[in-house]
C-alpha cells in the first residue's frame, strides 16, 4: 500500500476514534448501508454524501435518508 493511502486511512481512523458514540453508531450505520447496496445504490449514496454541505446537520435525519 502507497504510504500516501496508508497515512490518509490512518487519519481516517483517528477521526472515526474522536467521533462520539453517537456519531460512531451513525457513520457505521452509513457504512453498512453503503457495503450491503448495489452499486447504482452505492453511486447515489455518494452522490447524496457530496450534496451534504460541510457544516453538521441539526438532525441526524439528514444523514440516514
Amino acid at each position: 500500500m502507497p504510504k500516501t493511502i496508508h497515512t490518509e486511512l490512518q487519519q481516517i481512523l483517528l477521526i472515526f476514534a474522536r467521533l462520539s458514540d453517537t456519531e460512531r453508531q451513525l457513520f457505521i450505520s452509513q457504512m453498512n448501508k453503503y457495503l450491503l447496496a448495489s452499486s447504482s445504490q452505492r453511486k447515489q449514496l455518494v452522490e447524496r454524501w457530496r450534496d451534504l454541505p460541510d457544516t453538521p446537520p441539526q438532525h441526524n435525519d439528514t444523514l440516514c435518508n
